[in-house]
C-alpha cells in the first residue's frame, strides 16, 4: 500500500497515469485542483487526510508543486514516520523551491522525472538517485491527438489560445500573470490580419473571473471555462503561456508556441522550439 498525494493541476495529472502502470493498492491525499484530477482518474477511490493516508502506507509518492507548501509537508510526515519517499518532478522549473521549507532542503529516497531534460535540471541541482519514468501525460496526448484527427476534422478557427499560470505568486519581482498577458493584448494587433480570435484559458488553481477585465478591452477576447486542455490546444493555431507545461502540449501538437514574457527573462522551459514574444515584435514576423 502507498500514498499518492498532489495539489497542482499538472502533479496529478503526471502521476495519475504513471500509478496506472502500477500494479499495486494505493490511498489518495489531496487538495486544490488536483482532488478533481484524482476524481476523474479513479472514481472509485476516496481523497483523504494525508497524515491518515501515509500512517497506512509503507511509501509514499508525492508530486512537487509551488503554490502552496501541502506536499512539502506531506513530505516532511513521511520522513518523520520514516516512509520510503518518492517524489515526481513534473516540470522543469524551480526545482530547488519545490524541495525547500523554513530554509531547509527535504531529501527524498528517489526522484522521478520525465525527460532528459528534466534530469540533467535535477542533477544541475546537485540532486541524487534520479530516475527518468516517461512522460505518461504527454504518452496519453498524442493518444488523444490521433484518435481525435481520425475521428474528427478539426475547424481551426484562426485562434490564439492564452494559457495563463500564477507566476506572480514566485516572480513577481519581474513579471505576474497579469503584466504578461497585458503586453500580448497590447501588442497582439500585429497579427491581426491573420488572427482574430483570442482565447485566454486560466489555469486550473485560479479563479476564472481573475481575468474578466480581458472582455473588456475586445468582443474578440473570450475566456475559455469549458473546454478539455487538450480540445482547446488542438482547435487553436497559435499556443501562448509564460512558463507552463501545457505549453509542451501546443508542441506535441505541432502548433506554434509562444512565450510571453514582459521582462528581460527566458521563459523557463528548455524546450528549443518555443518562440519568444519579444522577438516576434522586433522582426514582425511569426516566421510562418
Amino acid at each position: 500500500m502507498f500514498t499518492l498525494i498532489s495539489k497542482d493541476a499538472g502533479g496529478a495529472e503526471y502521476i495519475s497515469r504513471y500509478v496506472k502502470k502500477i500494479n499495486d493498492k494505493f490511498c489518495i491525499s489531496s487538495i486544490g485542483p488536483a482532488k478533481e484530477i484524482f476524481k476523474q482518474n479513479f472514481k472509485n477511490k476516496k481523497i483523504i487526510e494525508y497524515k491518515e493516508a501515509i500512517n497506512r502506507s509503507s511509501w509514499v509518492l508525492c508530486s512537487t508543486g509551488t503554490s502552496s507548501d501541502f506536499e512539502k509537508k506531506a513530505m516532511i510526515y513521511a520522513q518523520k514516520k520514516k516512509k520510503r519517499l518518492i517524489v515526481f518532478l513534473d516540470s522543469w522549473t524551480e526545482y530547488k523551491e519545490r524541495f525547500l521549507y523554513r530554509g531547509k532542503i527535504i531529501k527524498p529516497d528517489k526522484i522521478l522525472v520525465s525527460d532528459i531534460y528534466a534530469y540533467k535540471l535535477a542533477k544541475k541541482n546537485k540532486f541524487k538517485n534520479i530516475k527518468i519514468v516517461g512522460n505518461h501525460y504527454i504518452k496519453d496526448f498524442k493518444k488523444y491527438l490521433k484518435l481525435y484527427k481520425n475521428k474528427k476534422k478539426i475547424f481551426l478557427k484562426k485562434k490564439f489560445l492564452f494559457l495563463t499560470e500564477p507566476v506572480g505568486q514566485h516572480l513577481k519581482k519581474y513579471y505576474t500573470e497579469k503584466s504578461c498577458l497585458k503586453f500580448f493584448l497590447s501588442n497582439s494587433h500585429i497579427f491581426r490580419n491573420k488572427y482574430s480570435k483570442i482565447h485566454v484559458r486560466p489555469h486550473p488553481s485560479e479563479n476564472v473571473n481573475k481575468y474578466s477585465w480581458v472582455k473588456k478591452i475586445s468582443k474578440d477576447i473570450k475566456i475559455s471555462k469549458k473546454n478539455h486542455l487538450y480540445k482547446d490546444i488542438l482547435e487553436s493555431n497559435i499556443i501562448i503561456g509564460i512558463n507552463t507545461i501545457a505549453m509542451v502540449l501546443g508542441l506535441v501538437a505541432k502548433k506554434k508556441v509562444i512565450s510571453c514574457i514582459d521582462a528581460n527573462k527566458k521563459c523557463e522551459l528548455p524546450h528549443k522550439k518555443i518562440i519568444y514574444f519579444k522577438n516576434i515584435l522586433k522582426t514582425n514576423t511569426l516566421l510562418l
